[in-house]
């Protein structure tokens, strides 16, 4: 007896046919194999791994919560039970004609697997697994594979519809995968305590865990209002820094007492040896550092599928082949591109926690190491080259993690890439990368000039900045021998060294955009030109062009690197003016911070006053507008703030206005205000400039000339305020939320508030002489006691080894009924 019915592959009835079909003997053997093959290498793998992963997570399993089966488990074992049935009817069914070898190999896989499964889904309730990538995999495989019997069946039903049995058994056989795959796309919570307390991505489903949609309800809730801390979820044990941390000493332990030995030396002339960091983290992280390897390769494989794809898809338009073959490539581009993006996020995902690890584990060293320096360790590193290491050496190592596979990806990419230019070009494809060589060391060279230079330029400002703050120390010596000249022509000295240095780099910048973008152009002409010469022959046909394009594309990534590009021009046309979210205000008087070195003329300065809603501001401060404002506006609310940043632009007379949502930190009345009498094209102070303004405030959407809507950092709607209404687009989705939203009435009218403020003098804090003497020593590194607390909060307490703690008066006391 033969063991397949028919060959196991035939290119008529498959591929050069217009209705394909495959062979029985490869559904049997092949399709069919694959996806149960491919269940039992991976579902005892993700057992044993989650048994692992859940016997050091904090997740107790109790007796009493492995009894609570749930009804998504029962639905799951009833569809695998009624599989069972129609396998055991199909044999019953087919038991009057001849079985060959295949068909029982396929009822004997299937069978096998579903009964596996089982076993398996017991296992996984008993030990808490609430999801099963191989499984989900499995019916999703396995469902693509059937295609061509689904074909062959409904076939047979059109040609013989009254056949009772063969309808049974295709209804409980195909739409039992479907359903099964809906099942495996929720998480099975039942036997878990305390759900909602734990990281919502631990207790994710498969799917949820690859498009993401574990965070879906966090986002829908931080859209209908702002999240609180209690609403934030907790993290997952693995990024927590405490586990971290602990993670990494114990690898360091168990490293150094293979050596014994807890310290490294600066020079090790003995060949004593040493823990190295880079052994320690590879212990600690090496399962997440082999996923990323592991992904980076699939997806690296991936990329030269589409040019493959794309030459394919261009000869077939070109030929007069069957219609189904451009359908088949365009369905392979699409799903080629749709697993690289999943890979290509997984991946990422995966080096920014492992980036996130190793930046907390190392800080956390340096700082255990810092706590435990001798005074002579400690001459060897000040205190800013340890802050260093924390705040830009591990940065800088933690930034390496996503580049880390182009040590050996990008080699193969050029290998690989120039086999397939030169089955397209000939020997004219090793021209390209000529010029791509010849770049690359331009292209390097800039970019070492340009970090020298920074570097000088950075050193000629700390050294002016230096110079400055002496200057304005010694102001009153400086004036009483007369030093200002001398003095000035070394600030001036300094600076002149810094513009030569800026100029230096912008030319620099030239030179390296230029090569950057003119690079394709220059290896496009050359190589097609250069191919019409060379190969006299042959024709510079669409698919060669377009393959060559994407493989060029792919060297040039891999030879220059990731690049920051933006696309488009800006023009401007007039003089601009800026009004940002958050305000900024210079330490000066109120009439200063409006004018920023503008002239003064009258009657612009009232109108911007009584526009702005400041002139009742102006009545309650003692000096008016002559009140010397704090450093970033300290003795201002923030309604405050706000207004006088938006007064600093009206008065600035520009022609073009950028309003970073201005009206966010004001009260609704000052804010209707605010747009009627400055940015409102009826009434407006502003109505005859250009005005762009940025918000999510619905209120005043009805006067604007042009909406255009952002989403996803891109244009997705543009149009007048009616027109964006009735398209049922983005925008009106957005206004439908704004409508639905409750409405806060408890709301402060920081306005009012601001009419009871009134200013006192400060008290200022009485300096022991202790510590003015010790003021005078202090190192101006951020590790210093003085410094932290000039640069922390205007109520935090004085530190006792410094400063004397003394009562004084606050800057601005409130009137107002509720407070004294």
């Amino acid at each position: 007896m033969d063991f397949c019915q028919d060959p196991f592959y035939n290119s008529s009835l498959t591929w050069n046919t217009t209705t394909p079909d495959l062979t029985q003997c490869m559904q049997d053997t092949l399709l069919t194999g694959l996806p149960c093959l491919f269940f039992l290498l991976t579902e005892p793998f993700w057992i044993i791994y989650k048994i692992y992963y859940y016997s050091i997570q904090s997740f107790p399993i109790s007796r009493d919560s492995r009894n609570k089966w749930g009804w998504l488990f029962l639905i799951k074992v009833v569809l695998n039970l009624v599989l069972i049935l129609n396998l055991i009817l199909q044999i019953w069914n087919q038991s009057h004609d001849e079985f060959y070898g295949s068909e029982v190999f396929r009822f004997m896989a299937m069978m096998g697997t579903i009964v596996l499964m089982l076993v398996a889904m017991v296992v996984e309730k008993w030990n808490k697994i609430h999801t099963s990538p191989p499984m989900f995999l499995f019916w999703g495989l396995l469902l693509l594979v059937k295609i061509p019997t689904v074909k062959d069946h409904v076939h047979h039903l059109t040609n013989d519809p009254t056949d009772a049995m063969y309808w049974a058994l295709a209804l409980t056989y195909y739409p039992v995968f479907l359903i099964q795959i809906i099942c495996h796309c929720w998480a099975d919570h039942s036997n878990m305590d305390d759900v909602a307390q734990k990281p919502p991505e631990s207790v994710a489903s498969f799917p949820a865990t690859i498009f993401y949609t574990w965070i879906d309800p966090l986002i829908w809730t931080g859209l209908k209002a702002p999240l609180t801390l209690d609403q934030v979820p907790p993290q997952p044990q693995y990024v927590t820094v405490s586990y971290v941390i602990q993670d990494f000493l114990n690898q360091w332990s168990r490293k150094v007492s293979k050596i014994e030995k807890n310290f490294i030396k600066d020079r090790d002339p003995a060949g004593e040896k040493h823990v190295k960091i880079l052994d320690v983290l590879f212990a600690t992280y090496g399962k997440r550092f082999f996923l990323i390897f592991l992904l980076g390769t699939i997806n690296f494989t991936l990329i030269f599928v589409g040019p493959i794809m794309l030459k394919l898809l261009i000869q077939h338009v070109q030929s007069t082949e069957e219609a189904w073959k451009g359908f088949a490539y365009v369905i392979l581009i699409f799903a080629n591109a749709s697993l690289q993006s999943l890979l290509n996020h997984q991946f990422l995902q995966q080096t920014v926690i492992s980036a996130q690890q190793i930046r907390a584990s190392l800080s956390s060293m340096i700082y255990r190491k810092t706590l435990k320096l001798s005074n002579l360790a400690r001459k060897k590193f000040t205190m800013g080259e340890i802050t260093n290491f924390i705040s830009t050496d591990i940065q800088t190592l933690g930034m390496t993690i996503p580049y880390m596979n182009n040590v050996w990806v990008a080699p193969m990419k050029i290998i690989i890439a120039m086999f397939f230019l030169y089955e397209e070009l000939k020997s004219v494809a090793f021209i390209g990368v000529g010029i791509m060589a010849v770049l690359l060391p331009l292209n390097y060279w800039s970019s070492v000039i340009i970090k020298k230079m920074r570097k000088n330029q950075m050193e000629a400002k700390d050294g002016r900045i230096k110079l400055m703050n002496e200057v304005l120390k010694g102001m009153r010596v400086l004036k009483l021998y007369a030093w200002e000249l001398p003095f000035m022509d070394r600030i001036n000295a300094i600076r002149l060294t810094e513009v030569k240095l800026m100029k230096s780099l912008a030319k620099i910048y030239a030179i390296s955009n230029f090569t950057l973008n003119s690079g394709p152009t220059l290896i496009t002409i050359a190589c097609f030109g250069l191919y019409t010469v060379f190969q006299p022959g042959e024709v510079l046909t669409a698919d060669k062009i377009f393959v060559s394009i994407a493989l060029f594309n792919i060297i040039r990534i891999a030879i220059l690197g990731e690049m920051e590009k933006t696309d488009g021009h800006i023009n401007q046309s007039g003089t601009l003016a800026y009004v940002p979210q958050q305000a900024w205000i210079q330490n000066m008087t109120l009439k200063n911070n409006i004018l920023f070195e503008k002239p003064f003329h009258g009657s612009r300065y009232k109108r911007t006053l009584e526009a702005c809603a400041l002139k009742d501001d102006l009545d309650i401060l003692i000096s008016g507008d002559e009140t010397e404002i704090g450093e970033n506006g300290i003795n201002l609310s923030g309604g405050q703030k706000q207004r006088v940043s938006v007064a600093r632009a009206v008065y600035s007379d520009s022609d073009v206005y950028l309003l970073d949502d201005p009206l966010s930190a004001v009260d609704a009345h000052v804010g209707r205000h605010l747009f009627d009498k400055v940015f409102s094209s009826k009434s407006g102070i502003l109505k005859d400039r250009t005005r762009v303004l940025v918000t999510h405030n619905v209120s005043f959407l009805d006067q604007m000339d042009l909406i255009l809507v952002m989403r996803n950092g891109t244009i997705a709607e543009r149009g007048s305020y009616s027109q964006l209404k009735e398209s049922k687009g983005a925008f009106s989705e957005f206004l439908e939320q704004y409508a639905n939203q409750p409405v806060n009435e408890e709301i402060v009218e920081d306005h009012e508030k601001d009419k009871k403020l009134q200013v006192k003098p400060v008290k200022a804090r009485q300096i022991p002489p202790r510590a003015r003497r010790m003021s005078q020593t202090l190192s101006c590194s951020p590790a210093s006691p003085f410094i932290k607390y000039l640069s922390s909060s205007v109520d935090a307490p004085l530190p006792d080894d410094i400063l004397a703690e003394e009562e004084e008066e606050p800057l601005i006391e409130a009137t107002d009924d509720s407070t004294s």
